[in-house]
């Protein structure tokens, strides 16, 4: 469903949980707004989750409208996990490949 086999989403994932680390190390710099734990929890609670939803809405295009349906979201949360994931993975795909951030 994604396009990769299970040896390669497995190397994925481990370049994927790095970058959300250094996403939540970023977030830790700014002052909240709730105490910590406060506020709905999410649906996509583990990297591995996180990665097979950004991976298959890449691969299918899927509208949010379905995401949502298939990963047990409001179509609104299918697209803020779109735009909030999009960015870590193409960290992810970069720093697998060598590349720098331009």
């Amino acid at each position: 469903m994604t396009g990769l086999n299970r040896k390669a989403f497995d190397e994925l994932l481990q370049a994927f949980c790095v970058q959300l680390e250094l996403e939540a190390i970023a977030n830790t710099q700014k002052p909240r707004l709730r105490s910590l734990g406060g506020g709905r929890k999410a649906r996509l609670l583990q990297a591995k989750d996180k990665l097979f939803f950004i991976l298959f809405y890449f691969k299918c295009y899927p509208t949010f409208d379905m995401a949502g349906v298939l990963f047990d979201l409001h179509r609104s949360r299918a697209h803020h996990w779109m735009l909030r994931l999009q960015p870590l993975r193409l960290e992810c795909f970069r720093a697998e490949n060598g590349l720098t951030r331009t």
